[in-house]
């Protein structure tokens, strides 16, 4: 560098003096140009949207609001059919075995225990216990004397890691996959367990399960339907499920299991879209069979089916023996007339709902009511059964009173 080249304010200074370098400054150009308005310079050029082409959120007025269709239910008045669902309790007390039987039911189109549920594909992710879930499939099909073969069920025998951007989009691609190989929809992804889907992160910090909500959401969104988590109780199990109380604030559904000698007792703790359910009552009972024929038995296998127990019928009601009584008689009376009544909500419009007829003209609880028809639908006390040919229609059917 030259002399000339290094040359800077300084030097100028020292040769020419202050004077010199004032009149120098002056003959700049002054003012500077005039910053654009801030109005004028956040404008949709200058603002990222994200590539939607959109600059605001979409807004709705009252009226739009009160026009948008009421939630959709996976499992009426449990599971909605786009929502983050969460099933807990204590290790031991038959949540997978609770899960499992759901999904099942749902994948076959089955009632959820006299409870009505939307068919659609699921995939069960099981992070936990995989080499026994077969065997538990297997055990629930030939119980109930169904074959699975064809079911729009399909099983991933690894934990997907939800916090790691990679893995959420490898599981949206599989969800694709999945929906492909089994011809149907995935209108459920069961996550078994939540501890698994985020290994190695804080449960306790509310970054980490707000991190997991938003993944939760952003596999909902892809797949169009809901999810369920099966999670863990916390150390004491009277303060709810383990971890940070952001996944409580942000789920849908939370049904707490608890388990006392063999008896397994369902807690709805929070509906967000319905009014919360009774608790009901589970057997997990053994069910044993062999992989070989009569002649050549092999190996004996057993799991646990979960079995509504009549036991829960009355229990935590106001409902005596003389109103069953009364019920019973009300459904002989309505089949015999050809105007079956029903357990299904949408009844009550033709005034054949079940429940709420039972509150009115006897007296008790509507939800007691409900509850105890599931229970009878369960055992075998009633049937739901078509009464009207033509018009395809059908009500309750009284098969063994409860006296």
């Amino acid at each position: 560098m030259t002399v000339a080249e290094n040359r800077d304010a300084n030097d100028d200074f020292v040769q020419f003096g202050s004077a010199s370098i004032r009149a120098a400054l002056d003959a700049a150009q002054y003012p500077w140009p005039e910053a654009p308005p801030v109005d004028d310079y956040y404008t949709d050029a200058t603002v990222t949207d994200g590539g939607d082409g959109e600059s605001v959120f979409e807004l709705l007025t009252l009226a739009e609001l009160r026009k948008l269709p009421p939630p959709e239910w996976l499992v009426h008045e449990a599971i909605v059919s786009d929502g983050l669902s969460i099933i807990y309790g204590e290790p031991g007390a038959g949540k997978s075995f609770i899960a499992l039987d759901m999904a099942l039911r749902i994948a076959l189109g089955w009632d959820w225990h006299g409870v009505r549920t939307k068919q659609t594909g699921v995939l069960y992710i099981a992070g936990e216990g995989v080499r026994g879930i077969g065997k538990r499939v297997d055990g629930w099909a030939q119980a109930h004397q169904v074959n699975l073969d064809g079911a729009p069920f399909v099983f991933m025998p690894i934990a997907a890691q939800l916090l790691e951007e990679n893995e959420k989009r490898k599981l949206c691609r599989t969800i694709d996959e999945a929906k492909r190989k089994i011809g149907f929809d995935i209108g459920l992804i069961v996550v078994d367990t939540v501890s698994r889907s985020i290994a190695g992160s804080d449960e306790n910090g509310q970054e980490t399960m707000s991190a997991f909500v938003k993944a939760c959401d952003d596999i909902k969104h892809h797949a169009g339907g809901a999810l369920i988590g099966i999670h863990h109780s916390g150390k004491d199990k009277e303060r709810g499920m383990r971890g940070s109380t952001v996944l409580l604030g942000a789920c849908d559904a939370a049904i707490r299991l608890s388990k006392d000698e063999g008896r397994v007792t369902l807690d709805f703790e929070k509906q967000k879209d319905a009014e919360e359910a009774r608790p009901i009552h589970f057997a997990l009972e053994k069910y044993v069979w062999n992989t070989g024929t009569p002649d050549e038995p092999r190996d004996d296998f057993s799991t646990l089916i979960p079995v509504l127990e009549a036991k829960s019928e009355i229990e935590g009601t106001g409902i005596n023996r003389a109103q069953i009584r009364a019920a019973f008689g009300m459904m002989v009376d309505a089949w015999t007339a050809a105007r079956a009544l029903s357990h299904r909500p949408e009844t009550r419009r033709d005034g054949r709902f079940a429940p709420a007829l039972f509150a009115k003209k006897i007296g008790g609880k509507e939800s007691d009511w409900t509850s105890l028809i599931t229970s009878w639908l369960e055992n075998g006390n009633l049937s739901f059964e078509e009464f009207d040919r033509r018009n395809k229609t059908r009500g309750l059917r009284v098969m063994e009173a409860v006296l």
